[in-house]
C-alpha cells in the first residue's frame, strides 16, 4: 500500500480507532524487534507516524519517520525511503522548516526517479515548485515545472498535464514572460478542451485573458475573460467568477470604459464579500475608488 492510499484510508477514522489503532501497530513494533525484522521495524514506523499525524502528534510522526528512513538508508530500499523522505518533507512544510523540507523533497525525487516512480516524483515536484512560488524564486519554480510537465507527458494523464502546464503559465506570468505562458496556456486549453472539463477550461481562458490584456490585445482578452465569465456562471464557480469581473475591470478602464469598468467592480466586490475574500474586495474597493476620482462624471 502508497503512503497515499495508507493516508487516504487513515483519514477516514475516528479517535477511537486511531488510538487502537496506535495500540496494535506499537504491539506489532515490540514482536519486529524481538525477532529482529529490521524491515517490519521500519514498517512499523512508518505506520505509527501516519496514525501520530492524525493525532497531531508531530514530534513522535517525526521519530517514527527519521526512524524508519536510517533502516531503509541501511538496507538500501529506495522506493520506500523514498515515501518516508516525501512524507517527512511534507511534516516539516506543515511546521514551516521549509529548507528541511525541500532537502527531503529532493532526495525524495532522487529515489523515485532511480526507481521508475514517476507518481511519486510528480507529488513531490508539486510541492516542491510550490515552496519555491512562495519564497520567490520563480526560475528555480519554473525549472522544477517543467520537470513535473515532462513527467505528466510521459504518463499521459492529460488532466494532471493541463495543471502543471498552468501551473507553468502562471509562474511565467510572474516571471514577466507573457509570450511564453501563452504557449502552455494554449495547450491546457486544447487538452481541457478534450476532456471537456468546465471548469479547468474556464480558468485557463480567465488566465489566457490576463495574458492577452498585458500584451495589450483587448479584444482577446475581453473575449476570453468573458467566455471564462460564462462558464463560471455556468458551474457556480463565484471565486473565479469575481476574479473575471475585476479583471474585465481593469480591461474596461484601460481602454476608457468607465462605466463598463465600475459595473464588473461592483460585481466582483459583491463576490469577494459574499466568498469572504476580505484581502481582495478591499483591492477591488480601492479601485473603485480610483475610478470614481478619475471618472467622476461617467
Amino acid at each position: 500500500m502508497t503512503g497515499s492510499a495508507i493516508r487516504n484510508t487513515e483519514n477516514q477514522m475516528e479517535a477511537g480507532d486511531i488510538d487502537l489503532a496506535v495500540a496494535m501497530r506499537l504491539e506489532a513494533l515490540k514482536i519486529n524487534r524481538a525477532i529482529g525484522s529490521r524491515m517490519g521495524v521500519a514498517n512499523d514506523f512508518g505506520r505509527l507516524a501516519a496514525l501520530y499525524i492524525l493525532q497531531g502528534d508531530l514530534d513522535r510522526a517525526e521519530k517514527m519517520l527519521t526512524g524508519a528512513i536510517d533502516i531503509e538508508r541501511s538496507l538500501g530500499r529506495n522506493d520506500n525511503l523514498a515515501r518516508y523522505c516525501a512524507d517527512l518533507a511534507r511534516l516539516h512544510r506543515s511546521r514551516g522548516d521549509l529548507q528541511r523540507a525541500e532537502t527531503l523533497y529532493r532526495q525524495s525525487i532522487d529515489f523515485d526517479l532511480a526507481t521508475c516512480r514517476r507518481q511519486m516524483a510528480a507529488e513531490c515536484y508539486r510541492d516542491l515548485a510550490k515552496i519555491m512560488e512562495d519564497r520567490g524564486d520563480l526560475a528555480e519554480a519554473e525549472s522544477l515545472l517543467l520537470e513535473l510537465v515532462g513527467i505528466e507527458e510521459s504518463r499521459r494523464e492529460k488532466k494532471l498535464l493541463a495543471q502543471a502546464l498552468g501551473r507553468l503559465a502562471a509562474v511565467r506570468l510572474r516571471r514577466g514572460i507573457p509570450a511564453q505562458a501563452e504557449k502552455v496556456l494554449e495547450r491546457a486549453e486544447h487538452l481541457y478542451r478534450e476532456l471537456e472539463d468546465a471548469g479547468g477550461l474556464a480558468e485557463t481562458l480567465g488566465h489566457l485573458g490576463i495574458v492577452y490584456f498585458v500584451q495589450d490585445r483587448p479584444d482577446q482578452a475581453e473575449f476570453a475573460l468573458t467566455t471564462a465569465l460564462q462558464l463560471n456562471i455556468e458551474t457556480g464557480r463565484n471565486v473565479h467568477r469575481a476574479d473575471n469581473y475585476a479583471n474585465l475591470a481593469n480591461l474596461y478602464w484601460s481602454q476608457g470604459y468607465a462605466r463598463e469598468a465600475r459595473a464588473c467592480y461592483a460585481e466582483a466586490l459583491s463576490l469577494f464579500r459574499e466568498t469572504g475574500d476580505s484581502t481582495k474586495a478591499r483591492r477591488v474597493l480601492e479601485l473603485l475608488d480610483g475610478l470614481q476620482a478619475s471618472h467622476p462624471d461617467q
